[in-house]
């Protein structure tokens, strides 16, 4: 919409009317423009604030916001202990390495003057081999019974050619370190120079999870009993359909649950209504159903809300408000922080004078005319006992750090599996990354121990879980209540 010379001077020469006509019009053209980008505009800051959201898994790459990288202080923290690997427990073959004569010059060379010692572990690609075992397995005649018995063998499941051992190790790889089932095959055949089909590494996974399944409800049951219990979800993908992970952890226990449903009914499935604990969560609503001893919500989730706002409002209204509670929920945290150092008598103090500060800034706040603190307020009035109970209970963090890292795992193997192709698979997923993880979060060798209790299965007993002196996770013992 612009006019050359040649254009301005025909125009000019037309006459004053002309120009006015000419001006109104083009005036009205630039404020239906003005008008659209800021339209434009607007559906952007929206899009940008996540007000209206859909679930990661529903949201195309290329559409997700880039996230800046946090500058966080390189090389070790302070008081960090540096650690060393282990001498070699032995030495199972050695090589002596000679020179006839110089590499730099050629010139020829005598005996060693001294002679230095290196040594290296590593793996032998051709000493890893499959082994083929016959079972001679007798069969008696029992005269009570009238039949023929035999001893079972627990090296393989029923109508499996393929061992314990790899069954659980090929599942380690695929569903804890995120290997795919392709690299599976990949890493077993150059490995162990073993070929197994796609489907065959399937079925026999399908086989583990169903003899594992007593421990998968068996760990449910723990979880329900937990002092301190972390909840988190994520998107997941179900025969190209979008369903959702979801993980129930505390620190001894991990379970997950693959579900077509995102709604709080999922909640109550795994927890009842009703848990004897304390439970850490986001602001997401579908946990609001159950009734616990107390609630944390995740503060982190707050503190991104209001950096995210703070891009898109400039009003002063919204900066003295999130400039406020910022400042409340740090003090807060920062009194966590010094807990051990000050008396109980002054922490309680301190406490109820955070407290005190946190009711007053709600009633300073009662009514806005910015809608960003309406709707901030509206929440924090919602969940008012859920935002500082980290300070009344040990053990409760203000944040939901450790069920996020109990779902990182899921979240990398969806990366490389994209989800499951069948409910059954989703069930064998569920099962195996619970069993996995509880065992790693105990401190046990999850392929070791899970070949144990699958041994156990295989020979008609009831799977055992390992024990430790420390397992206990119960309120009176993680969680004594401070005022």
């Amino acid at each position: 919409m612009s006019l050359t010379k040649k254009e301005a001077l025909a125009l000019y020469k037309q006459g004053r009317n002309s120009v006015v006509n000419t001006l109104i019009v083009y005036s009205k053209n630039n404020d239906e423009l003005k008008k659209e980008n800021d339209e434009l505009r607007q559906k952007l800051q929206v899009y940008q604030s996540k007000e209206v959201t859909r679930p990661s898994g529903k949201e195309a790459p290329f559409e997700k916001l880039t996230k800046k990288k946090r500058k966080k202080k390189s090389g070790q923290k302070k008081g960090h202990k540096g650690k060393t690997r282990a001498k070699a427990p032995r030495i199972d073959k050695v090589e002596e390495h000679v020179l006839e004569e110089c590499p730099n010059d050629g010139a020829p060379l005598g005996d060693p003057v001294e002679t230095r010692s290196r040594v290296i572990e590593d793996i032998n690609l051709d000493g890893i081999k499959t082994e083929f075992t016959q079972h001679d397995i007798n069969r008696y005649y029992c005269p009570e019974e009238q039949k023929i018995v035999e001893p079972k063998v627990d090296a393989a499941p029923a109508g499996c050619s393929i061992g314990v051992n790899l069954i659980v190790l090929t599942a380690w790889l695929h569903y804890m370190i995120g290997v795919s089932v392709g690299g599976v095959m990949k890493i077993i055949g150059l490995s162990y120079s073993t070929e197994i089909s796609r489907g065959g590494l399937i079925g026999m996974w399908n086989k583990f999870a169903q003899h594992l399944h007593p421990m998968y409800d068996q760990i449910k049951g723990n979880i329900n009993e937990s002092a301190v219990l972390n909840c988190d979800e994520t998107g997941w993908r179900v025969d190209g359909a979008t369903w959702w992970m979801w993980v129930f952890c505390d620190h001894h226990w991990c379970y997950y649950l693959i579900d077509k449903s995102r709604a709080g009914k999922v909640v109550l499935k795994v927890l009842g209504e009703i848990l004897n604990g304390i439970l850490i969560t986001d602001f997401y609503g579908a946990y609001n159903g159950i009734v616990a001893i107390a609630k944390q919500k995740c503060l982190y989730h707050l503190f991104t809300e209001l950096k995210k706002v703070s891009v898109r409002n400039a009003s002063q209204e919204w900066k003295d408000f999130q400039k406020g509670f910022k400042r409340l929920l740090k003090d807060g945290i920062r009194l966590l922080s010094i807990k051990k150092d000050i008396s109980l008598d002054d922490f309680n103090r301190k406490k109820d004078f955070i407290l005190k500060r946190f009711e007053e800034f709600l009633i300073k706040h009662t009514t806005s005319d910015d809608k960003d603190v309406n709707r901030i307020l509206k929440r924090l009035r919602r969940h008012y006992d859920e935002i500082f109970t980290f300070l009344d209970y040990d053990g409760v963090s203000p944040y939901n750090n450790h069920g996020e890292q109990q779902i990182r795992p899921a979240a990398v193997n969806r990366n490389n599996s994209h989800g499951n192709r069948s409910t059954r698979g989703a069930a064998t997923q569920s099962i195996l990354m619970t069993v996995f993880q509880s065992l790693k979060l105990q401190g046990f060798c999850p392929v070791r121990e899970s070949i144990r209790m699958f041994k156990q299965s295989i020979r008609g007993e009831t799977p055992t879980w390992p024990i430790k002196q420390d397992q206990s996770n119960h309120l009176s013992n993680e969680t004594k209540i401070t005022a």
